[in-house]
């Protein structure tokens, strides 16, 4: 994908249509939520729950490889606009895996994002 489109905002762009305000990356394995910010693949979070927190309607949040286990819904607040969704979808090439510990009534995603994998 990067070695075709340079970018995982120009793949986005070209390849789906989306234009996210705002990308934040949410890796398990690597991530700090205490300093992951917007649009750095190197500054990802590590919780659904951080990344979650910082999200704004019309941003995307990748999701790199690994298990995602939280014991909570993932809920996606901002639904964005048809011009600009809010967009959740796995790195491309990567396989992202969303659990829960504790099967005590969580379901799994809440709210209206665009899921997509590649």
């Amino acid at each position: 994908m990067l070695a075709k489109y340079g970018t995982l905002n120009n793949f986005l762009s070209t390849v789906k249509g989306y234009n996210p305000l705002h990308i934040w990356y949410l890796d398990p394995a690597a991530g700090n939520d205490s300093t992951c910010v917007a649009n750095n693949v190197a500054l990802p979070c590590k919780t659904w729950g951080a990344t979650h927190g910082k999200i704004a309607a019309g941003d995307a949040i990748i999701v790199r490889a690994g298990v995602i286990d939280e014991n909570a819904n993932y809920t996606v607040p901002h639904s964005g606009t048809p011009g600009n969704p809010t967009i959740v979808m796995g790195y491309p090439g990567e396989l992202a895996h969303f659990d829960h510990s504790s099967s005590a009534g969580w379901y799994g995603f809440e709210g209206q994002p665009v899921l997509d994998d590649f």
